[in-house]
């Protein structure tokens, strides 16, 4: 685990808590990292892991594209639970790129959205996702229903934990507009969450139905 700066740190075999300032942290560059890796420390740079195997990744905060490649190319992941990743060619890594680069994930949890109207399409997973949470999602563009029911068709048990959120902009009580957008904003996102939930309900019985 990563901590914030004055928390107590422990070095242990098995579990190893450091914080994000100690200069010791970049000489872990060439350890055996397994198992799991909790950064809930402020951001900072992280060394860049040979040996990184992990199967569950928690970042509270943003970290760099860099990082989260060094963290993620093993291909070990079955959980990611993160706030976001700053891009290489954009301010953000979009949610495609982030979970391209977990292809055997089955938690995945991303809390900063940022999408390009091909992220749902362009997607495809190498197990099935029993959780699948979106925060902050700024806008549902490229978001059709087709699209929709080929990728958790796709990438999503019949079971899965679908939940979308959306970042809202502040309101003003002058402009009336802003709260109306809101309030569709956040009725769009309950919406999608019904459709996929009745979608892979529908299609679990057709399955089952196929079986017997």
């Amino acid at each position: 685990m990563i901590t914030f700066d004055l928390e107590a740190e422990i070095f242990d075999p098995t579990s190893t808590s450091i914080c994000i300032a100690n200069p010791a942290l970049q000489s872990l560059q060439h350890f055996w990292i397994t198992d799991s890796l909790i950064h809930r420390g402020p951001v900072g740079i992280l060394p860049l892991f040979s040996n990184c195997t992990i199967k569950k990744l928690e970042l509270l905060d943003y970290i760099l594209w860099g990082e989260f490649v060094s963290l993620t190319k093993a291909e070990t992941i079955e959980s990611l639970k993160i706030k976001g990743v700053f891009g290489d060619e954009t301010l953000y890594a979009s949610v495609e790129k982030v979970i391209a680069c977990v292809p055997n994930a089955t938690s995945i949890e991303i809390s900063e959205s940022f999408f390009t109207p091909t992220t749902l399409v362009s997607l495809g997973h190498k197990v099935k996702l029993s959780n699948f949470v979106l925060h902050n999602i700024t806008s549902f563009e490229g978001w059709k229903m087709p699209i929709i029911d080929d990728f958790f068709g796709n990438n999503a048990d019949f079971d899965c934990s679908v939940h979308f959120d959306v970042q809202l902009p502040p309101e003003d009580v002058t402009l009336p507009e802003v709260h109306e957008y809101n309030e569709a904003m956040a009725n769009m996102a309950d919406a999608y969450i019904i459709y996929i939930d009745r979608f892979l309900a529908l299609t679990k019985a057709e399955t089952l139905d196929l079986k017997n």
